[in-house]
């Protein structure tokens, strides 16, 4: 699990890239999935992570 805190400026971030590095192995059938909450909302499910696509560009969905 990884936690990122931006602050206040929250709404300042329009993208998120996510990669693998080469030495990170997942199982084939596994993925890390990216979850973004600001203060007093509810998760939001952003995208995954997966061998076979090992980086991704995600929008955020801040208005």
């Amino acid at each position: 699990m990884v936690l990122m805190c931006v602050g206040k400026a929250f709404d300042q971030v329009c993208e998120l890239c996510i990669f693998l590095l080469n030495n990170f192995t997942l199982p084939p059938n596994k993925a890390l999935v990216v979850y973004i909450q600001s203060l007093g909302s509810a998760f939001f499910f952003c995208g995954a992570v997966t061998v076979a696509r090992s980086s991704v560009a995600l929008a955020l969905p801040w208005p």
